[in-house]
Order: structure tokens, then C-alpha cells, then sequence
């Protein structure tokens, strides 16, 4: 590898290398895909003890799911460490990130918040949604499994008010999962969401100019007119990459530090994006759930909420079954509680859902700075990457509240929303990192993209993942920052052949 010169090198696997690798497939050129794992390897064993609570998810039983809240730096890489001072930050090492975890759902932004987001053209953006759409597997829960009886009458209401979007939740299926689904089912029906070993090795195994390369870390870039030179360590020692183009594929934080990294600035103090998050639980009034195998634990429905007419949502969420936590009662309690008394507690698991709430992050003031420490030698420096939030609470609870009261008003007729048990989600736990190297059209930052996400003063070095985005949508924003990435290849791709 050390005397090798690509044409590109893509870092990352998970689920925003999608779109560059099928563009760049279809190609001639000489492509490396490095990875910090091995994309073969399972991701899903479980933690021997569940310490760390994040108040979202019971995905933090995986152990491959690292949870950070300290301001004593830790070392994310050999030759860098990250603080947290009131943030949490979630992470994994795994082969394709946390994209693993939660790159399941699915949602097309509204033109407002694109306009916002990126200066390509719309129809673009609008065209790539229908391309990823196609050639993946894009589908609503119900077209596999049943919705619970619970999500029918808001799936089958004409009445909700014009406030109020609901839809059956979409996702990207993974087609080894739905093939083996229910033998193979994993903790909390993780086989069934967006996988690398489904999608982005697919690419690798059958195209003839992708090349893979498994357990390398690229710690720094440096960046010249003519190539650019990865310094990465490797469990057998460190090794040089060097080649013309790089797309950064490996998450906002990580993506962020490489392109620090070939800037050879000394500091940069970042804007860091992400949703404030709340989870209430919901008392059925009139249908309890009938649980079978056919119940996933995956959200039935997505919905958004529109203030006033043509305004941009201010709050989005699912609703989802309690029927993960139905299981994790029967593993634990099933065999020291009489029938009787576990008939009880599945009738009321049966009658209880829970609704999860995103906001935009208006109200908790959250910066990544960056930190060349020293300099080992040319091809290595330490950096420091702290993380610190200074959330206004009061704020961001009377938000939710808001929120919770109307939301309140929209179920009255069918369920109780129980908000004295809402509870707050900590900062950083959504993990919907975005926007530290937004389009420079739009929104100023010391580090700052084009429209085709060419990182500034950099050459040929792009950012492809949601550390481009320039503003953050209470929707989720992994489908849209995909469609972003996906209307950018072919400009970038007829650039770097006329370059050759």
C-alpha cells in the first residue's frame, strides 16, 4: 500500500459510503475502501452488565456501543482523545458505525429545509431520494410485518388534524435479515435494518475496480495539489496511503478530525448539530397489542407536527411497541413469578407504547473544538477533540412540554400520553451529529464545504457524510444527507476523470 497511488480512497463503511461506492462502481478507476474493522464480523453481542443508561434506547445492551460523558479526555485512536462536558457522546467501532444501530428510517426533508441544508439543485436532491429508493430496499414496515393494533386507528384515521403527518414507518430492510426473520431474530429485531455486510459489501464482492482493506485507521491527511497522503496505523504497525482523491465516509466527529488533520490548523472551535430528544410512555384506552412473532421492535408509526400551515415541522417521532420491553420482563422475571402474575404484566406491556420526540437543537449551544497538541513527526500529530454543551434545560423542557401538551390533544380520544413519566433524553444520546463542515453558501464555520461537498482549501478531499449538512431538521436526516452525497457523485466523478 505504501507505494501504491489510488484514484480515490473512501474512509468508512458505513451508511453514507453507499452512494460513492455505487457511483464510483460503475467506473474505471482504482478505488481503495478502507475500513477500522472487519465488515464480516458481527456486531451484535451484549453487554455483560447495563450500567450506562441514555434514556433512549435499549440498543445500549450491544457492546460494541460505547457511551461517553466525562471531561477526562479518553482515547478514541492511537493518536487522538475526546472530552465531554455535558454531552453524551455514543460511538462504535464496528464496520459501518452507528449507521448499524440506527440507520433504519426514513425520511424525505420538506423543500424548506432542503433550501436550507444545500445549495444543489432540489430536483436533484428529490431525483436521488427516488434513485436510493430503487435500489435498495426501501419499504414500509406493514409491507413484511403486521402493524400493532395499537398503530391502526392513527394509520386508518382521515380526521387527524392538518398538523399532524403520520405514516406507516419506512426503513432500509436488510435483505439477509428478512430471509432469515424469525430464526435468526437478534435483540430487538436488529437483523432487520440497514447492515455493510448486505449493502456496501455487495459492492465490494462484485465490482471489479473496488478494493477492501479491513482493520485501518486513518489518523491523519496530508493534503498537496498533486495526491494526498493517508497516515493510518494498523494492528501490524502504521502504513501510508496515497492517492489523488479521498471521500470521507466515517461520521461526522471522525470525518471532521481528518479534514483538521489536512488543514494543519493548529485549533478549530466547530458548531456541532443535533437533535434534543424525549421519550414518553402511552396508555392505550381501547386496543391492547396481541403479541406473536410477527411483532417487531421496530416504530409503527412516524410522525412530524406542523405548527401553522407551511411552516417547516418543529417536532418529529415514532411511536413503537413496548413489546422489547415485554421480552426483557419475561427474560429476567419469568421464571420467579407465578402465571398469574405474568399474565397481569403482559396485559399491561400489551396496553403501553411509547412515543419518542425530536427537536431541533435551538437550545443547547453544543461546539466541537479541535486541538493539534503536538507533532511525533511529519506524518503523526495528537489531537484533542472536546466536546461541550451548554444546554438550556428550562428552555428545552418547556419546549417538549409544549409539544407533549398538543401531541396530548391529538391522541385524547384513544390513548393517555403520561408526560409526568416523560422523560428528557440527555444531550448527545439522539447521536444525530451533523453540520460541523456545512456549505459555505450557507453557513459560516472555520471548516466548510462546497456545494458538491469539496472540503475548502482542500483538494479533492470531500466530505460525504452528515458533517456537510449546513441545518438539521427535527426528521431524521440520515435518508436526506444520503440523497445529498448521491445528486453530488456525478459531478464529482466527471471532475476527477477530466483530471486523469
Amino acid at each position: 500500500m505504501n507505494n501504491l497511488v489510488y484514484d480515490c480512497v473512501v474512509v468508512g463503511t458505513g451508511i453514507s459510503a453507499e452512494p460513492v461506492l455505487h457511483h464510483l462502481s460503475k467506473t474505471n478507476l482504482k478505488v481503495l475502501v478502507i475500513d477500522g474493522s472487519e465488515i464480516k464480523n458481527d456486531y451484535c453481542e451484549r453487554k455483560e452488565s447495563n450500567k450506562e443508561i441514555t434514556r433512549l434506547t435499549p440498543k445500549q445492551i450491544f457492546k460494541s456501543l460505547n457511551i461517553y460523558n466525562n471531561t477526562i479526555p479518553i482515547k478514541s485512536t492511537r493518536y487522538s482523545q475526546i472530552s465531554c462536558s455535558k454531552f453524551t457522546y455514543i460511538y462504535t467501532s464496528v464496520s459501518g458505525g452507528l449507521s448499524n444501530f440506527w440507520g433504519g428510517g426514513l425520511h424525505e426533508w420538506p423543500d424548506d429545509e432542503l433550501t436550507k441544508t444545500t445549495t444543489l439543485p432540489l430536483d436533484k436532491v428529490k431525483e436521488s431520494y427516488k434513485d436510493l429508493k430503487n435500489r435498495l430496499i426501501c419499504k414500509s414496515r406493514d409491507h413484511f410485518f403486521n402493524s400493532s393494533p395499537f398503530a391502526m386507528p392513527y394509520i386508518n384515521d382521515k380526521k387527524v388534524s392538518t398538523r399532524f403527518i403520520t405514516k406507516v414507518t419506512e426503513f432500509f430492510f436488510n435483505p439477509h435479515g428478512l430471509s432469515t426473520h424469525p430464526n435468526r431474530r437478534l435483540p430487538f429485531d436488529q437483523h432487520l435494518i440497514w447492515n455493510s455486510k448486505s449493502t456496501i459489501l455487495n459492492y465490494i464482492n462484485t465490482s471489479k475496480n473496488l478494493i477492501y482493506k479491513s482493520n485501518i485507521t486513518v489518523e491523519s491527511i496530508r493534503n498537496t495539489s498533486n495526491e494526498n497522503t493517508l497516515y493510518c496505523t494498523t494492528p501490524q504497525g502504521d502504513v501510508q496511503i496515497h492517492s489523488k482523491n479521498i471521500f470521507l465516509c466515517c461520521g461526522t466527529i471522525n470525518s471532521t478530525l481528518l479534514a483538521f488533520s489536512a488543514l494543519q490548523k493548529p485549533h478549530a472551535n466547530l458548531e456541532l448539530r443535533h437533535t434534543n430528544a424525549a421519550i414518553c410512555p402511552v396508555l392505550s384506552l381501547k386496543k391492547s397489542q396481541l403479541y406473536s412473532n410477527n411483532n417487531i421492535d421496530l416504530p409503527d408509526i412516524s410522525w412530524s407536527y406542523y405548527p401553522s400551515k407551511n411552516q417547516e415541522p418543529s417536532a418529529a417521532g415514532y411511536l413503537i411497541a413496548s413489546n422489547f420491553l415485554l421480552k426483557r420482563f419475561k427474560s429476567r422475571f419469568y421464571r420467579i413469578l407465578s402465571p398469574k402474575i405474568t399474565v397481569l404484566f403482559t396485559q399491561f406491556f400489551s396496553s403501553l407504547t411509547f412515543l419518542t420526540i425530536y427537536k431541533k437543537d435551538t437550545n443547547s449551544n453544543t461546539h466541537l473544538k479541535i486541538t493539534r497538541k503536538s507533532s511525533h513527526n511529519e506524518s503523526h500529530s495528537d489531537f484533542l477533540l472536546e466536546i461541550s454543551s451548554k444546554p438550556k434545560i428550562q428552555k428545552i423542557m418547556a419546549s417538549m412540554l409544549l409539544d407533549m401538551l398538543s401531541l396530548g390533544k391529538w391522541i385524547k380520544n384513544r390513548s393517555i400520553l403520561l408526560i409526568p413519566l416523560a422523560r428528557l433524553v440527555r444531550i448527545g444520546a439522539d447521536v444525530h451529529y451533523t453540520s460541523t463542515m456545512p456549505d459555505s453558501s450557507l453557513k459560516y464555520s472555520e471548516i466548510s464545504t462546497n456545494s458538491y461537498g469539496e472540503i475548502q482549501n482542500l483538494v479533492n478531499i470531500y466530505a460525504c457524510d452528515p458533517s456537510r449538512l449546513a441545518y438539521l431538521s427535527c426528521l431524521p436526516h440520515s435518508f436526506t444527507s444520503m440523497a445529498i452525497i448521491n445528486a453530488s457523485m456525478p459531478h464529482i466523478i466527471d471532475k476527477i476523470q477530466k483530471n486523469l
